[in-house]
């Protein structure tokens, strides 16, 4: 008895706990912008992951729609099927994060 309440202990002691579970996106995701990541306004956006470097994509639309450095992120023109919409983009890394409950 007192050996499995150790083992108990023990195993207990050394798990994680999680706080935070990375959302999977297996290639994209419509949602609420809030409830994916705080400071994101709470509209429907577009999510996808992205497995280039930090700020790949921020460099391709600046280059792409010649915006030279100037609201790359915020309201870039973009015409589809001779429609002109306004594109804002926000870079965002989510992770899992635990508690060890013994370090």
């Amino acid at each position: 008895m007192k050996m499995s309440g150790v083992l108990f202990l023990a195993l207990f002691l050394s798990s994680c706990i999680p706080i935070s579970i990375k959302p999977e996106i297996i290639d994209y995701s419509i949602t609420n912008g809030a409830k994916f990541k705080r400071g994101i306004p709470n509209q429907e956006v577009f999510v996808f992951e992205d497995p280039k470097e930090v700020a790949e994509f921020y460099k391709y639309i600046n280059v792409k729609f010649n915006r030279q450095h100037q609201d790359v992120e915020y309201n870039v023109p973009v015409v589809v099927a001779d429609a002109t919409y306004f594109m804002t983009f926000y870079e965002a890394e989510r992770s899992a994060k635990t508690i060890n409950l013994l370090p």
